[in-house]
């Protein structure tokens, strides 16, 4: 994990340049009169987005649909999760434990829920997560596999494994997949 941005971006020096010059460029000042976001508000906005994932959870699986629409007429629920979604689903869950706006221990039950249906797709002779599941099922939905979702994923999983409340809960999903048979000539590859 600690090697992987290094296995997908390419390797021409045009992106060391650009990488090292928003390194270096000088951040502008906040206008003089910037008001800093009001705490309270903040938190309540993050209530809202937190009622509408606790609302929209499947009890089953932990996951959540990717979007809802909403109209007058009624909902609509998309039920397709990319690895992507999923990672950020687990950040959702982290970042509610740590607001306070669920217990620790519910925080920690609901990503173990989530742990436990991500499914181990076999692509040929790899086991790798697939490219998309069912919110409902957690079920594997394509035979694909994507690196750069997978990626996403795997940066929210080192988060759940650093949290004290679910501390290594995440490495024996990872290390049940086979991803060192996705690089190819030191890189990554979607398949």
């Amino acid at each position: 994990l600690a090697g992987w941005p290094d296995n997908i971006l390419p390797a021409d020096p045009v992106f060391a340049i650009l990488r090292e010059t928003r390194r270096t460029l000088r951040k502008p000042e906040p206008p003089a009169d910037a008001t800093a976001p009001d705490a309270a508000a903040l938190l309540d906005d993050a209530r809202h987005a937190w009622m509408a994932i606790d609302t929209t959870t499947i009890e089953e699986t932990g996951l959540c649909p990717a979007t809802m629409h909403t109209t007058p007429e009624g909902s609509y629920a998309y039920r397709t999760l990319t690895m992507w979604e999923c990672g950020s689903l687990l950040r959702a869950v982290l970042a509610a434990g740590e607001l306070g706006l669920i217990e620790t221990t519910v925080m920690a039950a609901r990503i173990e829920r989530i742990l436990a249906v991500l499914p181990l797709a076999r692509m040929g002779d790899h086991r790798l997560p697939s490219e998309l599941i069912s919110s409902d099922t957690g079920q594997p939905m394509s035979p694909d596999f994507n690196v750069f979702d997978t990626g996403r994923l795997l940066s929210a999983l080192a988060e759940v494994d650093a949290h004290p409340a679910t501390s290594g809960a995440a490495a024996p999903l990872v290390a049940s997949w086979d991803l060192a048979q996705a690089v190819t000539e030191g890189r990554l590859h979607s398949f």
